[in-house]
């Protein structure tokens, strides 16, 4: 088994998490201006990425092209502020990324 090189901790007050829209988009312009309140009612800080507001330009089913949701993903992987990574929604654009995912960066920085 391998193990990571970090180690995964809880959240706490003041902690930054990432907010990624891997699957679908989020139609609702007004439910995502929540999620910054939401979490700082929790005492964090969100950090909302390109893809929750992206839309792809062929399936409204998905929130943005495949190498941009896989790039959010990426970079709050290896972003240090970021303690936890949320992800806006799940669906099936989520299993077009899978084999894509950067095992290394996700094992050197597991959130």
């Amino acid at each position: 088994m391998n193990t990571p090189t970090a180690t995964l901790r809880h959240l706490r007050p003041g902690d930054t998490v990432a907010v990624i829209a891997p699957a679908g988009p989020c139609k609702d312009t007004d439910r995502l201006a929540q999620i910054e309140p939401l979490f700082a009612q929790h005492g964090l800080h969100a950090r909302l990425y390109p893809s929750c507001s992206a839309t792809h330009p062929q399936h409204d089913y998905l929130s943005g092209s495949d190498e941009q949701r896989l790039a959010d993903l990426h970079a709050a992987l290896a972003d240090e502020s970021i303690t936890a990574i949320f992800a806006l929604r799940g669906g099936y654009g989520c299993a077009r990324l899978v084999d894509r995912i950067d095992t290394a960066l996700l094992r050197t920085h597991p959130k």
